[in-house]
């Protein structure tokens, strides 16, 4: 049941990094396209 749980924990964590990646990204290109 750990195992399960902590897996789970995981897979949050790595969604919520894809996110952050994501958002993190679309700042950038829209930061950029102001710039230019």
């Amino acid at each position: 049941m750990q195992n399960v749980n902590s897996m789970g924990l995981n897979d949050k964590k790595v969604d919520s990094i894809k996110r952050i990646g994501e958002k993190t990204m679309i700042l950038l290109m829209t930061g950029s396209g102001f710039i230019y």
